[in-house]
């Protein structure tokens, strides 16, 4: 593969695009590109790092389809263009997923009040203003793809660091999400189970910040 990247390359796209004209416009094009180069893969000699690239279009694969599963619509990356499209599609997305955790904490909150839990009010408040912290981060932070060049290709190692911390910070946001919303049923709860439960929100909120920068940080390092 060393020696023949770039015929490589072409020689996938005129092969995709031959694949793609036979195929009806509603087609997920993401996935007959994955589907589409895993098969020309599967046919080359792997002696030359064949299999690795193989692995690595499967893998992107998989974390793909799991990204899809929350942010629906999310398409992953061909080009830098990409990046702007998927940047403010995840930051949409999770935004409302983010939208949900307060929502459900707010109700938490004053099922506590109801039933008397008042133990731990002002550990839920707190808890309420962390995640509305993260998501005004997420939705109104500063983007990192301004000045990109659409038609340059992503480096492999780098589209699979995105793919990897986008993977990640997805499915912290869900978790946390997941976690609020079992929190609405305080009445069923003790004070130490509801405070073990915001701690552990409190810590999934720096996992997901955590992969968030990590990711930016990986945008914003794409040059020419």
């Amino acid at each position: 593969m060393k020696n023949h990247d770039l015929g490589y390359d072409i020689w996938l796209n005129i092969i995709f695009s031959s694949l793609l004209v036979h195929f009806p416009d509603d087609l997920d094009e993401d996935n007959l590109r994955f589907n589409s180069i895993n098969c020309m893969l599967h046919s080359m000699d792997t002696q030359d790092g064949g299999k690795d690239i193989r692995v690595a279009v499967d893998k992107n694969q998989s974390i793909l389809k799991k990204i899809q599963l929350v942010v629906p619509g999310f398409r992953g990356y061909r080009e830098k263009e990409d990046i702007r499209v998927a940047d403010e599609l995840l930051r949409s997305q999770i935004g409302g997923v983010l939208g949900r955790a307060v929502s459900s904490l707010t109700t938490a909150r004053q099922n506590a009040i109801n039933f008397n839990k008042f133990g731990s009010l002002a550990f839920i408040g707190n808890t309420i203003s962390l995640v509305e912290t993260f998501q005004g981060d997420i939705v109104h932070g500063q983007q990192g793809y301004s000045g990109f060049a659409p038609a340059i290709q992503i480096n492999t190692v780098v589209l699979d660091r995105l793919y990897e911390y986008d993977f990640e910070f997805v499915s912290k946001c869900k978790e946390i999400a997941d976690t609020c919303s079992q929190l609405e049923n305080v009445s069923g709860m003790n004070d130490p189970d509801i405070l073990a439960s915001l701690n552990r929100i409190s810590d999934m909120i720096k996992d997901a910040r955590n992969a968030w920068n990590q990711r930016m940080d990986t945008v914003e390092g794409i040059k020419e």
